[in-house]
């Protein structure tokens, strides 16, 4: 029964996902992850994330580092990974990477978004392109 259910998984969300794809899922989880530390009381002040191909695992590893600062000016870091099978990437998108080091993105804020907000055909990410993509 596993394995029927694991098979129907990877025939539902396999797919030849994009770059910009892969950054609008990574975005969500990111957003979260931010609006639960300010729901702590933590004022965000930044982030970077990375995304790199992992040749030996033939994954797709995103990192992320978010900043934060409390009422009495501590700051904090946290950070996580997110990973992807490299088969759910498209072969364009997998060929960017395998060019590059990593890419990297600045994270901005998460805006609050109204009911009606959400329901608008046109939703963006939070990431915003760096220069800092390294080449091989």
């Amino acid at each position: 029964m596993y394995e029927f259910i694991k098979k129907i998984f990877e025939i539902l969300f396999k797919h030849n996902m994009e770059l910009e794809e892969l950054i609008k899922k990574c975005s969500k989880k990111i957003d979260e992850k931010i609006l639960i530390e300010k729901e702590k009381g933590l004022k965000y002040l930044g982030g970077t994330v990375k995304i790199k191909y992992d040749e030996n695992n033939l994954s797709v590893n995103v990192s992320f580092e978010l900043y934060f600062q409390d009422k009495n000016k501590n700051f904090f870091q946290t950070d996580g990974l997110i990973k992807y099978k490299a088969e759910y990437l498209s072969e364009k998108a997998i060929k960017k990477l395998k060019n590059k080091e990593y890419i990297e993105f600045e994270i901005d804020e998460p805006e609050i978004k109204s009911d009606i907000d959400e329901d608008s055909e046109e939703k963006d990410h939070n990431l915003t392109k760096n220069k800092k993509g390294k080449n091989k």
